[in-house]
């Protein structure tokens, strides 16, 4: 079997580095920005306690209002 060099063959163009790294280094960026995003507004533990004691409260004077009302 005999190989022989084609004088007009043509190159094979790949995906550059660029190409390639750039979309994928925008998407990692704007998902690991949202994801920091959400983690910073989600209230915390003391925040949802506080949350409860204060419809606890609400429900409390309601609740008396409406027995005023009566």
């Amino acid at each position: 079997m005999r190989m022989s060099a084609q004088p007009m063959a043509m190159a094979v163009h790949g995906a550059t580095a660029l190409g390639f790294l750039l979309p994928l280094i925008l998407v990692t960026s704007i998902l690991t920005y949202i994801l920091t995003f959400i983690i910073a507004i989600a209230p915390s533990e003391d925040e949802l306690r506080e949350d409860a004691t204060l419809q606890v409260r609400i429900a409390e004077l309601n609740r008396r209002l409406s027995d005023r009302a009566r």
